[in-house]
């Protein structure tokens, strides 16, 4: 886990290049606060390393000289993963929600009660 690191928006940061026209948060005219991104390291072994920033689960990515990447690192605070797929990032697996249930429930970590208690949960968005 040592090329990811995990950061959450600690105020809302202007896009200085918005673009309505696309859905990608990369055109977004304003990332608000509380968005959690990635800051990883892409490099093969002998090439000098690049990094770029990431949402988890949304496409577009950004290199860490474009402008909204500064703006973002500047107000965010490094956080620990917490949805299972920043988990998954975190911990180089590559498979899906579903696939990662069924290994857990084949390992033994959940059982019938896990999925009770999953259950009575209020729905939340």
């Amino acid at each position: 886990m040592s090329n990811i690191k995990f950061y959450e928006l600690t105020q809302d940061v202007t896009n200085p290049r918005p673009d309505r026209r696309s859905k990608d948060w990369i055109n977004w005219p304003v990332i608000k606060s509380g968005t959690r991104f990635i800051f990883r390291e892409n490099a093969y072994k002998g090439e000098h390393p690049y990094y770029t920033i990431s949402l988890p689960g949304s496409y577009g990515r950004l290199n860490e000289h474009d402008e909204l990447s500064k703006l973002m690192l500047a107000n965010a605070n490094e956080a620990a993963p917490e949805s299972w797929q920043e988990l998954a990032i975190a911990h180089d697996c590559d498979y899906g929600a579903g696939y990662i249930l069924k290994a857990m429930l084949k390992l033994g970590r959940i059982d019938g009660d896990d999925f009770a208690a999953v259950a009575d949960m209020p729905e939340e968005d």
